[in-house]
């Protein structure tokens, strides 16, 4: 048996690792004693007021003094230990870890120093302060949570834990951007954490296993508590769990349910309640998971069947609720093959009727999916104002271009932005200078000033449209695939042509909410056709048609335009086809109406 020593401050005893859980509790919940730095200089740091205090350290307003600094004069933040914590390791750690993780929602640290025996570490200065709460609203309070489990998500993918998520250590800056802060009780270690580290944070948002001082308390599950805790403060205004003594806070985490959000949206409420559950296996397997819940109400989508289970009636009401676009397109299209069923039972109106049925059905599906790629071209026209893409472009051989382009796919990556699968830079000579995710090696520097997209914002440009231009339908040379490219001009600060910033969106039987669901009744199919570009070598007069969407059609697949092989007539066989245009693209929507037996003058093939 291993014997255990006491601890110097309280007499407790102390883990094999020689670490005391009640001191860390007590300096979780008491204010560390700070020492006295202001007027003072550390290193080449003026220090000036106090920022905050946390468990184990204090942060200052300091300013870089050295001349040769590139951040001369200018103002950050520097933390040091409390003056009861002597151990710079700690401090070396936090920063170390800190540093690690290069991320949009989580504090850069600057660097680390040590002067007459006092470590300190020195951060970005957030010109706002630390979050307050409630949030003043359920979106904003759903918008902070999800920075929140973005920046936790990086860090547990990097095998970090940060063990004391709560409002104090979550920054926000003046224009309203997020960031978490104080790694300082952060372990990479998970499966050896000692009892202390399973045990470190702050009680009102410690994890039920946490204060148990369970085995593998110090998990992921733990921070989804705490990322947790953090949104039903922000709703409610007040922790899940307060108690007036550290026992009856200890009794209500590990036995009672938080109070129900009144007035709270009930997904988000559910969101907020699934973190929160006593048993670790019972939330969020990841804080990725939270992040896409989260991502899912602020888009008004219904949440994971995980966090809230709905039955098949009612998240198919909600559905059509939360979209009444495509809810009108399915009865349209109910009511088109119900009209193609009457029409077949009536071969004295048949061809009227069916004809009137067809131009209807084509007409509405070209507007809406005119309307549904006007939101495409808006997502690519707004993404070609983002001042990293103009960065890319000045010094796209740094590879700059490449890393914006990646940063920028995972910033439009959610539920109701339009599906780009690929994001790339050309220059004004038709050369790839930059792609996300990275294509085949042979494609770098090869010029594309044959492919349609290129040809058409040349042309705008030309013309003075600065508007994003939808290609005609290509087959891809890094996979092989068929799909269509959105593409947008960029110029540089005197307005000159720089070349191009495009996304493409593959083929297939749908992409994003574009569906042209068949209607079920075998007379009546709905496809979009459209006009194939020029490949490589090729000539501008010999691409054809091609079908760029169908039920049938596979993804990156784009079949030559054929009515026999995907229509699925057969040969000889009497039917009506309307062609409708959809505005502001190349593609055109196609209604077919076909019959059993013959219908004289009803065949009217790619009539428009």
């Amino acid at each position: 048996m291993i014997a255990r020593e006491n601890c110097p401050r309280c007499g407790a005893q102390v883990d094999p690792e020689g670490s005391c859980a009640a001191c860390l509790i007590t300096a979780a919940i008491t204010r560390p004693e700070a020492p006295d730095l202001t007027g003072a200089k550390i290193g080449p740091y003026e220090i000036g007021r106090i920022l905050g205090q946390g468990g184990v350290g204090v942060v200052y307003e300091a300013v870089d003094t050295r001349p040769t600094s590139c951040r001369f004069g200018h103002t950050v933040a520097l933390k040091v230990l409390a003056a009861d914590f002597d151990a710079s390791d700690h401090l070396v750690r936090e920063a170390q870890l800190m540093a690690s993780l290069d991320h949009d929602h989580i504090v850069p640290v600057y660097e680390v120093g040590e002067d007459e025996g006092i470590a300190y570490f020195t951060m970005k200065r957030i010109d706002g302060g630390r979050l307050v709460t409630p949030a003043g609203g359920a979106r904003r309070a759903a918008e902070v949570a999800l920075a929140i489990a973005r920046a936790v998500e990086f860090a547990h993918r990097h095998g970090i834990l940060h063990r004391d998520l709560k409002p104090a250590n979550v920054l926000v800056d003046s224009t309203g951007r997020v960031f978490v802060t104080d790694f300082g009780l952060a372990a990479r270690d998970t499966l050896h954490a000692s009892a202390a580290v399973a045990l470190g944070g702050t009680p009102q948002y410690m994890a039920p296993e946490v204060w148990k001082s369970e085995p593998g308390a110090a998990s992921t599950a733990a921070d989804v508590w705490g990322a947790g805790a953090i949104l039903y403060e922000l709703l409610a205004g007040r922790p899940p769990f307060e108690g007036s003594t550290l026992d009856e806070l200890q009794r209500r985490v590990t036995t009672e349910s938080p109070a129900p959000l009144a007035g709270v949206d009930p997904d988000l409420a559910a969101v907020c309640l699934h973190c929160l559950a006593k048993d670790p296996s019972r939330r969020y397997a990841t804080a990725g998971a939270l992040a896409v819940d989260l991502a899912l109400f602020l888009a008004k989508e219904p949440v994971s069947q995980e966090a809230r289970p709905l039955g098949r009636g009612r998240r198919w009401l909600r559905r059509i609720a939360r979209h009444p676009v495509i809810a009108g397109l399915t009865v349209l299209l109910l009511i088109a093959a119900l009209h193609a069923v009457v029409t077949a039972l009536s071969l004295s109106r048949a061809r009227d009727s069916a004809l009137r049925g067809a131009d209807a059905t084509a007409r509405s599906l070209a507007r809406l999916t005119a309307l549904q790629f006007d939101r495409y071209k808006a997502t690519v026209e707004a993404a070609g104002r983002d001042p990293r893409i103009a960065l890319a472009m000045a010094d796209p051989a740094s590879s700059k271009g490449s890393n914006e382009c990646a940063r920028l796919l995972a910033d439009t990556l959610g539920p109701d932005v339009a599906p780009i699968a690929l994001w790339f830079l050309v220059d004004e000579n038709g050369k790839l200078i930059a792609a996300a995710p990275a294509p085949p090696d042979v494609l770098w520097g090869r010029s594309f000033q044959f492919r349609d997209y290129f040809r058409g914002v040349q042309e705008q440009e030309r013309a003075q449209r600065r508007n994003a231009y939808v290609s005609r339908v290509y087959r891809s040379e890094g996979n092989g695939e068929y799909g269509i490219t959105i593409a947008v001009a960029l110029h540089d600060a005197d307005g000159r042509w720089t070349g191009l910033l495009a996304g493409g969106l593959p083929t297939g039987s749908a992409f994003g909410s574009i569906e042209l669901e068949e209607s079920g009744n075998d007379d009546f199919t709905v496809a979009l056709l459209a006009p194939r570009g020029p490949e490589r070598g090729e000539s501008e007069t010999m691409p054809g048609l091609a079908f760029l969407q169908h039920r049938t059609l596979p993804r990156g697949l784009a079949p030559s335009a054929g009515l026999g092989d995907v229509l699925g007539t057969d040969r000889g066989q009497s039917g009506l086809v309307r062609l409708v245009p959809v505005r502001g693209t190349p593609f055109s929507v196609l209604v077919h109406v076909a019959y059993d037996g013959p219908l004289a003058g009803a065949s009217t093939p790619l009539q428009r």
